[in-house]
C-alpha cells in the first residue's frame, strides 16, 4: 500500500510539473494572442477610418465629377440654342440687306436712267421738230419754257449708292460676325465634348477606386468583429487558465517539496517496515 501511494505521488508530482508547464506555456501564448489582436483592433480602428474617409471622399469628388458633367452638357445645350438664334437673326439681316439692296438698286439704275447721261437736258421733243433733217428748226413759241432736270437728282443717286454701300458693309459684317461666332462655338463644343469626355473617364476610374476602396472596408470590418471576438473568447480563455492554474502557479514549489518530503516520508516507513 505504501509502495502503491509512492507511485501515485510520483505520478501526482509528474503531472503537476506537466500542468504548471502547461499553464505557463497558454497563459504566455495568451497573452501574446491578446497583445496582437490588441494591435490589430487599435491599427484596424486607424485603417477604418482612414478607407472610410477616402471612400467618402471619392464619393464626393464623383458627385462632382457627375455635377461638372451635367452642367457642361447644359452649357452645349444653351450655346447650341444660342447659336441657332444667332444663326436665325444672322439669316434674317442677310436677306434684309440684300433685299435692301435690291429695290435700291433697282431705284438707283432707273435714277441713273433719267440723270447718269450728261450733257442731256431733258427728253422733251418739240412736236414742231421738222421732218426734214436739212431744214432748219421753226422757232419756239414765246411762252414756252425750255425744259431742264431737277438739280438734285445726282444727290439722290450718291444717297441710294451710300445707303447701298451701308447695306452691302452690314451684310459684309454680319457674314464675318456669323463666321467668328460660328468658329468660336465649334471651338467650344470640341473642348466641351473633350472635358465631358476626360470627366467621365475621371468618374469610371474614380467608381473603381470607390468600389475596391468600399470592398476593402466591408473586410475590414469584418475582419475588425473576427479580431473583437477572437479577443473576447482569449479573454474568456484566460480566465479560465487562471482558475485552473494561479494555485499551482503560485505554490508549485511549495507543492513539489511537499510532495517531495510526502514520499521520502514514505520511504523511510517502507525501510523501518523493511528493517523490522
Amino acid at each position: 500500500m505504501i509502495d502503491n501511494m509512492v507511485v501515485e505521488l510520483k505520478t501526482e508530482q509528474k503531472d503537476e510539473v506537466v500542468h504548471q508547464r502547461f499553464c505557463e506555456k497558454e497563459l504566455s501564448s495568451n497573452q501574446k494572442g491578446q497583445d496582437e489582436a490588441n494591435t490589430n483592433v487599435k491599427d484596424l480602428e486607424v485603417n477604418l477610418a482612414d478607407m472610410a474617409a477616402t471612400v467618402d471622399t471619392l464619393k464626393t469628388e464623383i458627385a462632382a465629377l457627375e455635377t461638372e458633367v451635367a452642367e457642361t452638357n447644359t452649357a452645349i445645350k444653351r450655346a447650341s440654342e444660342d447659336r441657332e438664334a444667332e444663326n436665325a437673326e444672322f439669316q434674317q439681316t442677310v436677306a434684309d440687306q440684300r433685299a435692301a439692296q435690291q429695290i435700291l438698286t433697282l431705284a438707283l439704275n432707273r435714277m441713273k436712267e433719267v440723270y447718269g447721261k450728261r450733257g442731256l437736258r431733258g427728253d422733251f421733243v418739240l412736236a414742231q421738230a421738222p421732218t426734214d433733217p436739212g431744214a432748219e428748226a421753226p422757232p419756239p413759241p414765246e411762252d414756252f419754257k425750255e425744259y431742264n432736270q431737277n438739280e438734285g437728282g445726282n444727290g439722290v443717286i450718291g444717297m441710294i449708292q451710300s445707303v447701298i454701300d451701308e447695306s452691302k458693309e452690314t451684310e459684309t459684317d454680319a457674314i464675318r460676325s456669323e463666321a467668328d461666332a460660328s468658329a468660336s462655338y465649334e471651338e467650344f463644343v470640341k473642348n466641351a465634348n473633350a472635358s465631358i469626355k476626360a470627366l467621365i473617364k475621371s468618374v469610371a476610374d474614380k467608381r473603381e477606386k470607390y468600389a475596391q476602396g468600399d470592398a476593402r472596408l466591408i473586410r475590414a470590418k469584418a475582419e475588425q468583429s473576427q479580431t473583437l471576438k477572437d479577443l473576447e473568447s482569449l479573454n474568456e480563455y484566460k480566465g479560465q487558465l487562471h482558475k485552473s492554474c494561479d494555485f499551482m502557479l503560485k505554490n508549485f514549489d511549495e507543492i513539489q517539496e511537499k510532495r517531495g518530503e510526502e514520499i521520502e516520508a514514505l520511504r523511510q516507513a517502507t525501510s523501518i517496515l523493511s528493517g523490522a
